[in-house]
């Protein structure tokens, strides 16, 4: 009888972790729905378990986030004018922000609820990116656009003394900036490094290369030197550069984050999210569904985007981490879930069968 009310035990035991394991983030297929308000929803991004977006609901753009160990959403700003293009790094939230008639740069502090403007120059100042206390981005102050950056322990912004024309979508890590500027006639990758005041190349290849991201060492961007958009890396420490796509059809807009690369994909004939890890060198789907899923972030094992397959954009995400990625497959449930779910089940069985002799 003993050993019997241990067996029970244990199988009931297994089948409640699996059902917690699967039940937690409410997966079907492996993904999650952030957001279900019938408006839009843009420009995901996320720090953590922080997922901050822009939302059309009151019919201009405000900033709200949703926290995925919570399940809970919040408004962060619901200004009448728009805000828009948010990115996140702890407890600090950075976008752009329209209410003074011009684009600004403004902050949110998630740890005590405080907003605070950046910036408040009457020209424009676009897209900002933020690595613990720096915020940089694209400012239209003089003839052609350049690069600025505020300085939370200083309190003071400046200009970053780079050749950069009309920079475009400014990324930070660390000590390290980089951004897509047409200095050349086509769009090149460049970075700066803080600690040593000096800009360097990256990517200037005569064609254009776009979208630049940074994790660690490695600089991931959209190039179409083959005609068309593919994913190429470039490690700074080995100063090495090579592809990580090969199809032919377009990869663009990449987002990294320790050794995974992701990136939306039309190979299929709509936008889907695939994803590349550079340790074993293997492509793998992320999501392949209906409608079109862009934009992708990643940070940690959780990764999110904005997808339209229910006629207007929502946030969606997906934990790498629950899934078992293997080349050219969807990302499945961690077959790990799946056994202690199917040894539960079948000890359970057991024990009902060898109580019936």
């Amino acid at each position: 009888m003993k050993e019997e009310i241990i067996l029970f035990s244990s199988c009931l035991v297994m089948i409640l972790i699996t059902i917690h394991m699967i039940w937690s983030l409410n997966f079907v297929d492996g993904e999650f729905q952030i957001v279900t308000d019938f408006s839009h929803q843009k420009n995901p991004v996320i720090y953590g378990t922080i997922v901050i977006w822009q939302d059309e609901r009151y019919g201009f753009p405000d900033i709200f986030g949703y926290d995925i160990q919570k399940k809970e959403e919040f408004p962060l700003i619901t200004d009448s004018s728009e805000q828009w293009s948010p990115a996140i790094n702890g407890d600090r939230v950075v976008w752009t922000d329209y209410r003074g008639g011009t684009d600004n740069i403004y902050y949110y502090d998630l740890s005590i609820t405080r907003e605070i403007p950046i910036t408040s120059h009457p020209a424009y100042q676009y897209k900002p990116a933020i690595y613990e206390n720096r915020v940089v981005w694209e400012d239209y102050r003089f003839t052609t656009g350049r690069l600025f950056m505020y300085d939370f322990i200083t309190g003071k912004e400046f200009q970053i003394p780079t050749l950069a024309e009309n920079p475009s979508r400014p990324q930070v890590f660390e000590n390290i900036l980089v951004w897509a500027d047409n200095r050349n006639g086509n769009f090149d990758i460049y970075g700066y490094d803080f600690l040593a005041h000096t800009e360097f190349s990256i990517s200037t290849h005569i064609a254009h290369q776009v979208h630049p991201v940074i994790y660690g060492d490695r600089v991931a961007w959209e190039d179409n030197r083959r005609g068309n958009d593919d994913i190429f890396i470039y490690d700074i420490s080995e100063q090495q550069e090579w592809s990580i796509t090969t199809n032919k059809l377009q990869q663009r807009f990449p987002a990294i984050y320790g050794t995974i690369v992701v990136w939306q994909d039309d190979r299929n004939g709509n936008w889907d999210i695939y994803g590349f890890d550079l340790a074993t060198h293997e492509e793998f789907t992320i999501i392949l569904e209906d409608g079109n899923q862009i934009l992708p972030r990643i940070h940690g094992t959780i990764v999110v985007w904005q997808d339209d397959r229910n006629g207007n954009w929502d946030i969606y995400g997906i934990d790498l981490s629950t899934c078992y990625l293997s080349q050219g497959q969807k990302c499945m449930k961690n077959p790990n879930i799946i056994f202690f779910l199917i040894t539960g089940i079948f000890m359970l069985f057991t024990l009902f069968k060898y109580k019936k002799r």
